[in-house]
């Protein structure tokens, strides 16, 4: 499957990783008019176990050499689903390159399907209403959107009180298979989540390059992990990348006072913002509780799908 003229493809190396970034906040300027930090986030996926650049990524070269496109395409669980991330220069843009790739990421998905009548969802996700309504001019329908969320940190945070019989204590070396069991067991059934197993949950989350074994903080009831919070930060702002909370103790506080003890240690640590990543229809009401928490939506992400099912 030959690209449009004018183009070569490869799959990226590490050695790309800052090419791709300023492609990515070239696009976000240009579409979004706002530019956000995205090395870290291209760092975390090269170190993540799942992840093999070799297969699961391209890059889009023009005949002078410039970088016109990145694409990947992969999953936790791809027989379940796959999410595609398809950029695409502006300059670039109407000459066969978007349709191509969402080729490319079809094929890719299929390469998971090991029998006949197997079939997978595929997802790409786009932020722009070209990127939209491309999509479903290719037969993808919407299927969730995410919103970034933001605080601006003061110093003036502190943790306060957890609710009664709850205690918020720092993570500790041992505390890893708890933790990833409690937060399983928190997504699960919850858009995009899959099952991890520990070894690769633990590369993949508190041995990425951008976590902070610091900063990830556990709630604990009469002994027993109720909940907790993981943290990334790369150069420029940090991330809660995991709120979970077990269903049962939901609304108790919890997930506020894993919020309150995060803020507050960022801004003690002179960050001035804090961001996170949140399912608009999150079933567990995370959207109010950030809000709550005095965070407000910023850029949005769409997630559209289409079944693919083995050749």
């Amino acid at each position: 499957m030959n690209p449009p003229a004018g183009y070569s493809v490869r799959p990226s190396t590490r050695e790309d990783i800052d090419t791709i970034a300023r492609l990515i906040q070239t696009i976000d300027r240009y579409d979004e008019g706002i530019v956000e930090p995205v090395r870290g986030h291209l760092e975390d996926d090269w170190a993540n176990p799942l992840f093999h650049a070799e297969q699961d990524t391209l890059v889009v070269s023009t005949e002078s050499g410039g970088l016109a496109a990145y694409a990947n395409a992969w999953g936790i669980e791809p027989s379940a689903s796959v999410e595609a991330w398809i950029n695409i220069h502006p300059d670039h843009r109407g000459r066969g390159l978007g349709t191509w790739l969402v080729g490319w990421a079809e094929a890719r998905s299929r390469r998971y399907l090991s029998w006949p009548g197997t079939s997978t969802l595929l997802r790409p996700s786009v932020s722009s209403e070209e990127g939209r309504a491309f999509l479903q001019r290719l037969g993808y329908r919407h299927a969730r959107t995410f919103w970034h969320m933001s605080r601006r940190l003061d110093g003036s945070e502190r943790a306060g009180s957890p609710p009664d019989g709850v205690t918020i204590r720092a993570y500790r070396d041992g505390d890893g298979p708890t933790l990833h069991r409690v937060l399983e067991a928190a997504f699960e059934g919850h858009f995009g989540s899959e099952p991890m197993v520990y070894d690769a949950w633990e590369e993949a989350t508190l041995r990425a390059p951008s976590s902070d074994l610091s900063l990830v903080f556990m709630a604990e009831r009469g002994g027993q992990l109720v909940g907790a919070l993981t943290t990334a930060t790369d150069e420029e702002e940090p991330w809660v990348v995991e709120l979970g909370v077990l269903e049962a103790h939901r609304g108790t506080g919890v997930g506020g006072a894993l919020l309150r003890r995060a803020f507050a240690e960022l801004a003690a640590r002179g960050w001035t913002i804090v961001k996170l990543n949140v399912d608009g229809e999150n079933r567990s009401g995370a959207t109010r509780l950030y809000e709550s928490a005095g965070m407000t939506r910023g850029r949005s992400w769409h997630f559209y799908e289409k079944r693919i099912d083995a050749d």
